[in-house]
């Protein structure tokens, strides 16, 4: 979300902003990490971190719906307005987005119950894309990545605009904290 609001829809701005916001993210740890902070985590209980973890859970999850199901949903800072929206688009979701989605759901959570050691994000992920090009992927109407422009991106120093990072900050630090 940060990332949104930091550069909107342009990639080459929005990879920019993720390569800042890692960095911040990073430099925001080793200053908690040199103070000693992580001992603060003893006195929060550990229902109040569950609570946090699974509210941000549902909310990564909920923010990918849209995606998940090719339907148009608002943001979740008005959920009356997404879960309405969620109704009313339901009926319309793309069977086969919803396949995709649902196999590499499907296929991580049985690979990581059935074979903890093996790396079930990258097996649901081969799974999901053998369905999707089984489908007829993009001729078929499903959203994909495109082709990749070069497998090894081009070594370069990263540019770190001030006016990105002081607007990337306060994320940064709530991302540390987490």
């Amino acid at each position: 979300r940060a990332l949104c609001l930091a550069c909107g829809p342009c990639p080459p701005c929005f990879a920019a902003a993720a390569c800042s916001l890692g960095f911040l993210v990073g430099v925001c740890q080793l200053a908690l990490g040199l103070v000693r902070l992580g001992s603060i985590i003893d006195f929060v209980s550990h229902s109040v971190m569950t609570g946090f973890v699974t509210g941000a859970a549902l909310l990564i999850g909920f923010s990918q719906l849209s995606e998940a199901l090719q339907i148009d949903l608002p943001h979740l800072e008005k959920p009356v307005a997404f879960f309405t929206a969620l109704a009313e688009q339901l009926p319309h979701a793309d069977w086969r987005a919803v396949l995709v989605s649902g196999s590499a759901i499907g296929v991580g959570l049985v690979v990581m119950r059935l074979r903890p050691l093996l790396p079930a994000y990258l097996i649901a992920l081969i799974v999901a894309t053998l369905v999707s090009v089984a489908l007829g992927g993009a001729d078929a109407g499903l959203d994909t990545v495109g082709a990749l422009q070069s497998v090894v991106p081009s070594f370069a120093l990263p540019n770190f605009n001030l006016g990105l990072l002081s607007s990337l900050t306060p994320s940064a630090v709530a991302i540390a904290i987490v």
